[in-house]
């Protein structure tokens, strides 16, 4: 009897165990099943990896074509522009030296068609430094290309002035007619002294010196006019200003009572490695430039721009660099701008600005 149920434990015993055929079948299919799962879980993270890489990209470049985009819509607003083909907007701010003029000046040339209050250029510089502001293809097919972008804007104020001697509502829109080249003449601000002291809270440059003509503060716009002012000096309640007074040209132009007074600003737009970096052009008291920087985006990989000037369209193709390594996409890129990275992952845009003005 003992002898038999030693015999029943061996048997229950014997078939607890595992056959070496099933320890292998069951090892097969839990190394499938693995593997399965960590592809399955690595495709998941690349795919959240590449997504990333594609969503901050987007947001660097769409962050710079939004903050330069309300600015662009303001280019050229009450300044001379190229439409003419003759340089009229370099010739607007020409100076009597012309061996180190303002930047404005040197977005162009007097009579040439390249240039205006969109430029471009083909050399980046540093941040202290003004290169040779000019671009193009050698196709001549009427456009330009570069790796910078220079704009004048003009900056809203709020504030209106009248003509010199208004006296009474009836004046206020009568008209002011420039014809003399270097004519100076007073703007009376319709809100007084406090309106004054806005402006210069802002950063007018009151000083008709060689040196401040430089800078673009030192100039004032009025949409209707469409000849930028160099500010004389500041009074009480009034402005003096004098119209570009060593342009190669004489100008004509009404002045409209009730115009509001704009600001002149120039920027400029570039590629830092990989960052987009805006300047703001200023010049201190004695001349010197001091820029203003702000850094728009990084891990950008290209930035160009192409210009168009009987369109009268901008065009800013500008490429964010990813992390993932991958082969670069086939993308619109220009064939004229340098290029960019392989290997990485590129998300690449274009933004596209009409110029009205």
């Amino acid at each position: 009897m003992q002898s038999t149920t030693k015999k029943m434990r061996a048997g229950l015993r014997r078939k607890k165990a595992f056959t070496l055929v099933e320890v292998m079948l069951v090892v097969v299919i839990a190394a499938i099943l693995g593997a399965a799962a960590v592809s399955a879980l690595s495709l998941t993270f690349g795919m959240y990896e590449q997504l990333n890489d594609y969503i901050g990209g987007r947001q660097e470049i769409e962050f710079v074509a939004q903050t330069i985009g309300l600015e662009i819509s303001n280019a050229g607003l009450g300044m001379s522009n190229n439409r003419q083909e003759r340089g009229l907007f370099a010739d607007s701010f020409s100076a009597a030296d012309m061996s180190n003029p303002p930047i404005m000046a040197q977005m162009g040339a007097i009579n040439e068609r390249w240039g205006g209050p969109v430029t471009l250029s083909d050399t980046t510089s540093d941040y202290s430094a003004i290169p040779t502001i000019k671009a193009g293809f050698p196709d001549g097919s009427g456009r330009f290309g570069g790796v910078e972008l220079y704009y004048a804007w003009a900056r809203p104020t709020g504030i209106k002035a009248v003509v010199e001697g208004a006296e009474d509502e009836s004046y206020i829109r009568q008209e002011k007619n420039i014809k003399k080249n270097g004519e100076v003449f007073d703007l009376e601000i319709l809100t007084g002294a406090q309106g004054l002291n806005t402006l210069v809270s802002r950063g007018i440059i009151a000083d008709n010196s060689a040196s401040n003509a430089k800078n673009p503060l030192s100039w004032v716009l009025f949409p209707a006019t469409r000849l930028p002012m160099l500010i004389q000096n500041v009074g009480a309640n009034t402005l003096r200003v004098a119209l570009a007074p060593h342009s190669s040209e004489d100008r004509q132009a009404s002045l409209m009572g009730m115009d509001e007074i704009f600001l002149l600003q120039v920027s400029r737009i570039f590629l830092d490695g990989q960052r987009v970096m805006k300047v703001d052009f200023a010049y201190d008291n004695a001349g010197n430039l001091t820029p203003n920087v702000t850094p728009l985006a990084g891990n950008i990989a290209g930035l160009y721009f192409i210009y168009d000037p009987k369109l009268r369209m901008l065009s800013m193709y500008i490429a964010s660099r990813g992390e993932s390594i991958v082969q670069t996409p086939s993308v619109e890129w220009p064939d004229e701008a340098p290029d960019l990275p392989a290997n990485r992952r590129i998300v690449v845009n274009r933004v596209d600005w009409r110029i009205r003005n």
